[in-house]
């Protein structure tokens, strides 16, 4: 579950654009409980995160744009580069 948050600026000529999100979420794995037996996905745990990114469009035509993100969560943190189709 995810509410995400975008704003386009008229910085750079409108190429730059924000992005900001909050999550939660499961995840279905092999953990197990210290009996032994697997967890059942209705037991896994909750696994917040929020977000903050930066987009800017390559090509406004095709929608395509240069993406940075950074993303922390329960278990720590990661940053994220991507060119995609988006916004």
């Amino acid at each position: 579950m995810e509410v995400e948050y975008r704003k386009e600026t008229l910085w750079l000529n409108s190429k730059l654009g924000f992005v900001a999100a909050v999550s939660t979420g499961k995840v279905f794995g092999s953990s197990k409980h210290s009996s032994g037996m697997s967890k059942d996905f209705k037991d896994a745990e909750w696994l917040p995160a929020v977000a903050a990114g930066v987009r800017y469009r390559l090509l406004p035509y095709e929608r395509l744009n240069l993406k940075f993100d950074y993303a922390y969560g329960k278990t720590g943190s990661v940053f994220y580069f991507g060119i995609t189709e988006s916004f």
